[in-house]
């Protein structure tokens, strides 16, 4: 309908609602009927211009729920865009720290993401995406600027197996670095980890780095293990031995190097 026709049709309401009330006494009775007969149109008007309002009004709502959901998407993806930059932008800062010190120490080190860690009580392992057609030997040296992390135990063609500082399988000859002890680093997690055949006169102490020695083809001399935590006497035997706080935090590793 026409504004044209909504106006005639309110003006034309209006003049009759008008002659019922202000109708002179003779024509009560025209009045009376005039009354009755609005009264239905009347009701029929307000019903719709109720109805239409609850329309308008649910149909308000509905546009605003919708563009709440929409508003609350976009804001979603663009905080799952910003957490994915974030976390490249993190990723890059690693591997330019890891390139840098294999730059400087290591020049034909072979980079590697972590692909998983597999831990129990006394076993600790973890999967590397670099194999033999990388480079990966079996014996080869797994570092991170923190320190060594453990050795290559099994090189697959795409990826690789590497036994940690925290297995209690895992042996390697190190140095007290301080006094130049030599000893034997036996692996073990959650303050297991120990240096064993220390002198009866060793001066090791709380704190002293322990690095490695030369103990394979594979695996360099002077590379930092962990810290000695004590120095203890063995109980059945004349040597002493140190145990070992882990220079490497597991839990936070994301990348290593591979050297030999």
């Amino acid at each position: 309908m026409s504004k044209a026709k909504v106006a005639f049709t309110i003006v034309a309401f209006s003049l009759l609602i008008l002659l019922a009330i202000y109708s002179p006494p003779i024509l009560s009775k025209t009045r009376f009927s005039t009354i009755s007969l609005l009264r239905f149109p009347l009701r029929i008007a307000l019903l719709v211009s109720r109805n239409t309002r609850d329309y308008a009004a649910d149909k308000l709502y509905s546009k605003s729920v919708k563009e709440n959901v929409e508003l609350k998407n976009r804001l979603s993806e663009f905080s799952s865009e910003i957490t994915k930059l974030g976390e490249l932008e993190a990723e890059n800062k690693r591997l330019k720290e890891l390139l840098d010190f294999k730059d400087q120490a290591y020049e034909s080190g072979i980079p590697a993401r972590v692909i998983g860690i597999e831990s129990a009580p006394l076993s600790k392992i973890m999967f590397i995406d670099r194999g033999k057609r990388d480079g990966i030997q079996t014996g080869m040296a797994v570092i991170s600027k923190q320190g060594v992390v453990g050795k290559i135990i099994d090189a697959g063609p795409g990826s690789s197996k590497v036994i940690l500082l925290g297995d209690m399988e895992l042996r390697l000859g190190v140095i007290i670095q301080r006094t130049r002890e030599q000893g034997l680093f036996i692996g073990g997690a959650g303050g297991r980890a120990k240096v064993i055949y220390l002198a009866p006169d060793s001066d090791a102490k709380e704190g002293d780095a322990i690095v490695s020695n030369s103990s394979s083809a594979f695996f360099p001399k002077g590379l930092l293990i962990g810290y000695v935590n004590g120095v203890k006497n063995e109980p059945i035997s004349l040597y002493k031995y140190a145990t070992v706080d882990i220079a490497v935090d597991y839990s936070r590793l994301e990348e290593v190097l591979c050297i030999k």
